[in-house]
């Protein structure tokens, strides 16, 4: 006999929710805010389904029920999409409703016939979020982390993040270490010793070169005209864009 009512759609939607909820927690105990973004994007991306196909389902005729169906599953899926963290419980049982207060307004005829008619533009945007790129993802992560390790020195978040990916651009070159990332799980990655050798080197070759550059911008002045040319010139855009 076919189940019906709520349980055919605890049995529809519980499996979906548990898949989704593991995933959370995973990623939360791990600190991957990648999964943790591409989770966020989804349920955004079921709830934009849902008001689209809720307003163009009205003024035309699809005559595909899967778009239909698809539209109630996640109409029904997406309220349970919620961290176990993100709502609190109210205890109520000791509430008791004695008074509900109605107020009626007035009351307005729409009349449809009169006025400019003004095209519908179309809903082009819904669902086309887009991830942000990993790579930015971790090192905001990394200029946070490290902005609590640098507390009471002054330094800009612009400044970590250029320091912290010059010493990226040093060891993304490390032969040694692209031949590990690919032979190892990150795991694995992460305890090696080449790893840790990589970076302190990487971090006295990065503050040896930028010293190196600020020398040679105080005694030669193409070095200084060059960088007002060029940095001037996008700077200048992106003023302008931002204001």
């Amino acid at each position: 006999m076919r189940r019906k009512g709520n349980a055919a759609l605890a049995g529809g939607l519980t499996p979906v929710k548990k898949r989704y909820v593991e995933r959370r927690k995973a990623s939360r105990a791990s600190k991957d805010n990648v999964e943790l973004e591409a989770l966020a994007m989804f349920r955004k991306d079921l709830r934009s389904f849902v008001k689209l196909y809720d307003f163009l389902s009205q003024v035309l005729n699809f005559e595909d029920t899967d778009v239909e169906k698809r539209s109630i599953f996640y109409r029904l899926l997406s309220p349970h999409l919620r961290d176990d963290d993100e709502t609190v419980t109210v205890d109520l049982s000791d509430v008791t409703l004695r008074n509900i207060a109605t107020t009626k307004k007035d009351d307005n005829k729409l009349d449809l016939s009169k006025g400019e008619k003004v095209k519908l533009k179309p809903g082009g945007e819904a669902g086309t979020g887009q991830q942000r790129d990993p790579k930015m993802l971790l090192l905001d992560e990394l200029v946070e982390r490290l902005n609590e390790r640098f507390a009471g020195e002054g330094f800009k978040d612009d400044q970590v993040k250029a320091w912290a990916g010059g010493i990226l651009a040093e060891m993304e070159a490390d032969e040694d270490l692209r031949d590990q990332a690919q032979a190892n799980s990150e795991d694995q990655f992460l305890e090696s010793t080449t790893l840790r050798d990589a970076l302190v080197l990487a971090v006295g070759d990065s503050h040896d070169a930028q010293e190196r550059m600020a020398e040679v911008l105080n005694t030669d002045d193409a070095v200084e005209s060059t960088l007002l040319d060029v940095i001037g010139r996008i700077l200048y855009r992106e003023l302008k864009e931002a204001a």
